[in-house]
């Protein structure tokens, strides 16, 4: 592939969309540079495909990235996700109908425990974690009968 110092995409410029085939979609595409330097942290990249310029705010399948890969903006939507979905519960834990124990268990698990555990794997270490914690901690209070909060 023949280097440019222009950082403009074009389709029949590139060998490789002229060879496969390919066809880029310039609404999904976005571009992102990770470093280590701190002098260029404030730096983006302009990148112009078909005349339009990518976006540099990078969230691959829901998980927001952040410059320090820590995940804060990605956990806090979950946790914001999560506070929603407990006052739905909540709600239903309050009520005479359909509050039994089960129901309640089976609507956590599949409300707040599927928001939650989304990409874990990812972001099991991030110092960022106490943000779903407090949430799942709140519900497991309120599942339990528990008025008083816990230590967490």
């Amino acid at each position: 592939m023949p280097e440019t110092n222009s950082l403009q995409l074009g389709y029949t410029d590139n060998w490789v969309f002229d060879t496969w085939y390919l066809k880029m979609s310039t609404t999904k595409a976005v571009s992102t540079a990770l470093h280590l330097n701190n002098h260029e942290a404030s730096k983006t990249l302009n990148i112009k495909v078909k005349n339009n310029i990518l976006p540099s705010d990078p969230s691959p399948l829901g998980v927001a990235l952040d410059r320090q890969l820590n995940y804060h903006k990605h956990l806090e939507g979950c946790a914001n996700k999560i506070a929603k979905r407990n006052c739905i519960l909540r709600k239903l834990a309050r009520t005479t109908w359909g509050a039994s124990q089960s129901v309640l268990q089976t609507s956590t698990l599949a409300l707040c425990n599927s928001a939650a555990e989304y990409c874990t794997p990812a972001w099991t270490r991030s110092p960022n974690t106490k943000l779903v914690d407090v949430k799942l901690c709140e519900w497991m209070r309120t599942l339990g009968g528990c008025l008083k909060s816990t230590p967490i």
